[in-house]
């Protein structure tokens, strides 16, 4: 397997398993899947469990400098003042933008994460 297609194959687990392709009835990832899949290659697994801890990371980055945003001086920066004056759509779309995982997304990130680890 060459290193190209080996990183490939890291992207699609990733968002095969952000979206539910891991999951079993219950709605939840399920051990014995990931670890039927992902559980023998060490390799993988290190790597999955890196792209989980960063999606995590990411969004709890996101939340505690965007959305609760501590003031920076005696006034808080006026973009984000502009931002939260529309409903928190405009806050998801820059999430969205940004690659931050949110939703189902996320607990399934943190599952996994915790599965994995």
């Amino acid at each position: 397997m060459t290193l190209m297609s080996f990183l490939s194959s890291i992207l699609v687990a990733q968002v095969w398993i952000l979206n539910g392709a891991a999951n079993g009835d219950d709605g939840h990832v399920d051990q014995a899947i990931l670890q039927d899949n992902y559980g023998r290659h060490a390799s993988l697994r290190a790597l999955l469990l890196a792209a989980f801890q960063e999606s995590v990371t990411v969004h709890a980055t996101f939340v505690a400098l965007v959305l609760r945003a501590p003031p920076v001086g005696p006034a808080p920066p006026r973009a984000l003042t502009l931002l939260r004056g529309h409903g928190g759509m405009l806050l998801r779309r820059v999430a969205d933008f940004v690659g931050v995982v949110r939703g189902r997304q996320l607990r399934n990130a943190r599952e996994a994460l915790h599965l994995l680890a």
